[in-house]
């Protein structure tokens, strides 16, 4: 994909994302309470990016290419009724080739240049016991050890499940988590200053961690309909964020990894970072019955971080709320009402993102982007809206089936606003918009 860039007639941008996957699965039964699951996957993303600016002399090229063989071997022994035990190794050879290089007039640099490959690898064990009929308890402990530099996450988890009345139930659960950083980060390149060789100090991240605390409510309301609440608290911690290397820079005292989009990091990181989210979130779903289903979700929810300096803000992508909708109707048809004719809809209203405001005035006089860093993402674009509508005819054989379907994604071809930037040329705020009206066309046929 392509595009021209509105702040200079000049300047083309360009990005090309690629990505394939392919695995296969097999579950063999070593006694009757007993299975062995083993999963092998292969993955491959790509993603490129070129900037070109004739006025200024200015190029710049990113190419990360990152493939994933991973193998996943899980146990499963039930003792009796009431214990099961599931554990398990999840094993991923990570191999990468990541380059990122650029010119400006005689003056190349480079910001990322490494291939290679590493290995994440995680093990963990899950114990089940069934106090009652009404009372199920789970816990579990998971370990993840990244290979490139040793670091690694011990994670204990619990949860409980009471059925106290006929149709309603609560849960509680509590677990920590971890998750790895965009890999390209450990690899920057750069230096502090001129008189300083080219380093690589984001190389010994650890993982970023958090506490999960989860309370949720079930009630069936009849057989075919279920209501959810469910509120929760993510405490984060060791939260990659910009050090200011013993000088007054506020980019890098108001940066966090948690807002990171794309691209590099092009200073020193240290996990020293803390971030919270919290919210909740109901669901009604009825289940497909007398030919027709539907599903509502509803989140509100607040996603906060603190940096270097101190002071909390939210994130990129503290929207504050999230409705989603997906119900759809099927009629039988045909001769002998063996085919079927599908209506579907979807819509998701959603916050918009949010964005760091800029100071107008400065950045006219500079000609540069001058942003108000101690007001992080507190400004935002106006809400996502989007309706998608899905047409479908499925033609049902005695060894076969076919189906031909045509889905509209924003089918209003809405102009919803991705985020706001600053026109150098203009001298005002410009609005890059997300994609609109999509159809796809599809026919599948399945035996």
């Amino acid at each position: 994909m392509s595009r021209q860039d509105v702040d200079d007639p000049e300047e083309k941008e360009s990005f090309r994302y690629n990505m394939g996957a392919a695995g296969l699965s097999h579950v063999f039964f070593l006694s009757p309470r007993t299975y062995l699951e083993s999963i092998f996957s292969y993955s491959q993303t790509l993603n490129a990016f070129s900037d070109d600016e004739p006025p200024f002399n200015y190029n710049f090229e990113e190419r990360f290419r990152k493939s994933t063989l991973r193998t996943s071997l899980l146990l499963n022994h039930k003792f009796n009724a009431r214990h099961t035990l599931r554990t398990g190794v999840i094993g991923s050879h990570l191999n990468f080739d990541l380059l990122a290089e650029g010119a400006i007039d005689t003056l190349s640099f480079t910001e990322v240049d490494n291939n290679g490959s590493t290995q994440l690898w995680q093990s963990y064990a899950q114990w089940q016991f069934r106090a009652s009929e009404a009372l199920t308890f789970n816990a579990g402990l998971h370990h993840m050890y990244f290979r490139l530099n040793d670091s690694q996450s011990l994670e204990p988890r619990i949860g409980a499940r009471w059925a106290f009345a006929p149709g309603q139930t609560l849960s509680a659960g509590f677990g920590i988590h971890s998750r790895l950083d965009p890999l390209v980060n450990y690899f920057a390149t750069f230096r502090l200053n001129p008189n300083e060789p080219y380093t690589q100090p984001n190389q010994n991240l650890d993982l970023t961690k958090s506490r999960h605390y989860v309370l949720g409510y079930e009630r069936t309301l009849r057989d075919d309909l279920r209501l959810k609440v469910e509120t929760y608290y993510q405490q984060l911690y060791d939260v990659p964020i910009g050090l200011a290397e013993g000088s007054d820079i506020p980019q890098y005292s108001a940066y966090s990894l948690i807002n990171y989009q794309e691209g590099i990091v092009d200073f020193p990181l240290a996990n020293n970072g803390t971030g919270r989210n919290y919210g909740v979130e109901l669901t009604l779903e009825k289940f497909f019955t007398q030919n027709y289903y539907f599903m509502l979700t509803t989140s509100l929810f607040q996603s906060k971080y603190t940096p270097l300096n101190g002071k909390e803000f939210n994130t990129r992508y503290n929207g504050n709320h999230v409705v989603n909708f997906l119900g759809g109707k099927e009629f039988a048809v045909g001769k002998n009402k063996n085919n079927v004719l599908g209506f579907n809809v979807r819509l998701l209203w959603a916050g918009g993102n949010r964005y760091t405001p800029i100071d107008i005035a400065a950045s006219q006089v500079t000609g540069q982007v001058v942003p108000i860093w101690n007001q992080a993402y507190s400004a935002q674009v106006p809400d996502y809206f989007r309706p998608d509508i899905r047409v479908s005819y499925r033609w049902n054989r005695a060894k076969f089936s076919s189906t031909l379907s045509l889905d509209v994604q924003n089918v209003i071809n809405r102009a919803n606003i991705f985020t706001r930037f600053y026109s150098s040329s203009e001298g005002k705020m410009i609005d890059s918009f997300q994609l609109g009206l999509i159809p796809v066309l599809n026919y599948r046929v399945e035996f």
